[in-house]
């Protein structure tokens, strides 16, 4: 595969084309022949592929790193891995999985070499992998277990194995367990007395590299990843990827990137979870072309020092941690100049580039473009990493169920708006939801893609398989979108967790808080809203960077942030700057809360509240702020009699 495809540029001309006769179906404007592009590259067809293909362009050049003291990283090269990769699959087989794709083996811990090379050693045996979020507790996880019939586990941490094999009962398949750290002898004795074998990860690597087991590599129509869907509500559910739809989505994104892709000479930071489609792209998109991969150290909150050490050239975020980076640059430059950060003043932006010159260090100096997925982000933000940190923002638009990304944007300077064209292995159409006044004629309506990217099907669940893939193939996203003059997609509001009030007309929670996140004063925002009721109200986590200088700077006392968040003025700076920013961004009156509750602490995925991408878990949420949320309901009907 070549490293630069030839002459992709990002101009208004490139853009997507209708196809013929399709009900305005479009496709990228680099598909010459058909309408789509199954793979960009030649000998990039599956995963394993990719990382021989790293290992010739890299020379056999360093592949995965780690933070092995407080200022460096250690690494180990391309044919150390996959030897690694390799043994520890022949290893598996020896204890006792069974080579092909009847076998299902999960992962349960954070980034680290031996997540990777578990992962390759798993691809090895044609078997399939199965991420266990770390972030979603043991309840997911046994029944992601329990669904796939897993019977290998590779875990490193006591504690989650040894809710495993207390639930033991539940998850009968079970049979094997892989630490990848230190275990105690009572952790042994556990699991030999509920049935269950566990082995050291060095013990399964050197049984490998002592057998000579055949590899049994993959075809392109296997099952690579079962990636369950973090889901909102309910259950997850299992989206069964081909090393197909794996490899299509990389390759032809890298290929539409242009002279922006990764190469051999980028290096990328590893954290986002390995169980998310969005950090098994990067990684396949790394792996494809010898660049080099460093993990965090595990603490998310030392991230920007992991950053410090690495400099990588990459950045991959989800919008809600560009969103608290900037907070911080603009407490920086507050404090420098006692103004707001702002990108739009272009005389300024020397000066703000100085002042932000120990900000951008702290992300290792070297950061040339930054891939944001999972939810938009926002113009400002958007505008500070361009024009400021002076790197370019690739706005990514799909979701798991098309192997990741479906179309892109990518930006240097202005915010566009849009999310881009699809990308050459999607063809995207929008189909018409009257019920919501969106008519396909209009060019709007609900995104639907097609193409070698889309998965195939939900593990055991042909019922929402048929409620996501209709018969001609077509993925319903659950997204609003329009296509503007230029063929470039926008998504303008969600079909999905819409409800509808009392008055009979709909409403989008999401596309609501979206607006109202903008506020400098909100960290977290939940909007609520209730068939039987008329108005919506909202519980909002206040943002700790901007409240307590605005109170100092109005001679509000505060013994607490507690204090401060139930500060009534505190509220109403907070619910007018709201008010101000739906009507900038034109809601109507019915879409506007009608009062809200500050809650002062932040509400983490850890605890339950987010998805492992930073989206509201809107059932626990409801649950969780059920008598705040009566309490305004209340109040504002007590004040209408």
């Amino acid at each position: 595969m070549s490293q630069h495809p030839a002459g992709v540029e990002h101009s208004e001309e490139q853009q997507s084309v209708e196809i013929p006769n399709s009900n305005g179906a479009r496709k990228s404007k680099l598909v010459t022949t058909g309408d789509t592009i199954r793979f960009a590259y030649e000998n990039s067809e599956t995963t394993w592929d990719a990382v021989q293909n790293g290992l010739k362009l890299s020379k056999n050049g360093r592949c995965f790193g780690w933070r092995s003291s407080e200022s460096s990283y250690s690494w180990i090269t391309y044919s150390e891995f996959i030897k690694r990769a390799e043994n520890f699959g022949q290893g598996l087989v020896k204890i006792g999985l069974n080579p092909g794709q009847s076998s299902f083996v999960g992962i349960y811990a954070q980034n680290c070499v031996e997540w990777v090379v578990a992962q390759y050693g798993i691809w090895s045996q044609s078997a399939i992998l199965v991420p266990l979020y770390d972030t979603l507790g043991p309840d997911a996880s046994i029944f992601m277990v329990h669904q796939a019939e897993i019977e290998v586990v590779i875990s490193d941490q006591e504690q989650k194995v040894r809710n495993l094999i207390n639930r033991k009962s539940e998850v009968p398949s079970l049979k094997h367990i892989v630490m990848m750290n230190d275990m105690s002898k009572e952790l042994r004795n556990f699991a030999k007395e509920n049935g269950v074998k566990i082995h050291s990860f060095s013990e399964v690597e050197d049984i490998g590299e002592k057998v000579s087991t055949p590899l049994l590599l993959p075809q392109t129509s296997d099952i690579a990843l079962v990636c369950y869907t973090s889901g909102t509500t309910g259950d997850s559910k299992g989206v069964m990827l081909t090393h197909e739809n794996l490899m299509s989505a990389c390759t032809t994104t890298h290929f539409m990137m242009g002279d922006s892709a990764p190469t051999k000479e980028d290096s990328v930071i590893s954290y986002l979870p390995m169980a998310h489609i969005f950090g098994q792209q990067v990684q396949l998109k790394f792996l494809m072309v010898g660049g080099s991969i460093g993990f965090f150290s595990g603490d998310i909150t030392k991230l920007v020092d992991d950053m410090r050490i690495l400099q990588p050239t990459f950045f991959p975020a989800v919008p809600r941690l560009l969103n608290k980076l900037y907070d911080k640059a603009q407490a920086l430059v507050r404090s420098k100049l006692k103004i707001e950060l702002c990108a739009d003043n272009s005389t300024m932006e020397t000066e703000l580039r100085s002042i932000c010159k120990p900000f951008i260090e702290s992300l290792g100096g070297r950061v040339r473009l930054i891939f944001s997925g999972a939810a938009p982000i926002y113009k400002n933000v958007l505008e500070f990493y361009t024009k400021i940190v002076g790197c370019k923002v690739m706005e990514i638009y799909g979701q798991t169920e098309c192997s990741g990304p479906c179309t892109f944007v990518l930006l240097d300077s202005d915010y566009t708006g849009n999310v881009g064209s699809p990308i050459p292995c999607c063809v995207v159409k929008l189909a018409g939801v009257p019920e919501m006044g969106y008519f396909s004629k209009n060019s709007e309506g609900e995104v639907c893609i097609k193409g070698p990217g889309i998965f195939k099907g939900y593990l055991k669940d042909p019922k929402k398989t048929v409620e996501a893939l209709d018969s001609d193939g077509w993925l319903h996203t659950g997204d609003i979108g329009m296509w503007l003059p230029n063929g470039a997609l926008k998504i303008i509001d969600r079909k999905k967790n819409i409800l509808k009030l009392s008055l009979g007309v709909y409403v989008a929670p999401e596309k609501i808080e979206c607006i109202y996140a903008l506020s400098p004063f909100i960290s977290q925002i939940f909007v609520h809203g209730d068939s039987l009721k008329s108005f919506l109200v909202a519980i909002v986590v206040p943002e700790k960077e901007t409240i307590p200088p605005w109170c100092k700077e109005h001679s509000m006392r505060g013994d607490s942030w507690n204090d401060i968040c139930k500060d009534p003025s505190v509220r109403q700076l907070i619910f007018e700057d709201m008010t101000s920013m739906g009507k900038e961004a034109g809601l109507l009156s019915f879409e506007q809360v009608k009062d809200i509750h500050l809650h002062p602490t932040v509400l983490t995925y850890e605890g339950g509240f987010l998805t492992p991408t930073s989206k509201l878990k809107r059932d626990v949420w409801k649950k969780h702020f059920a008598k705040e949320i009566e309490a305004l309901i209340n109040s504002i009907q007590e004040h209408a009699e």
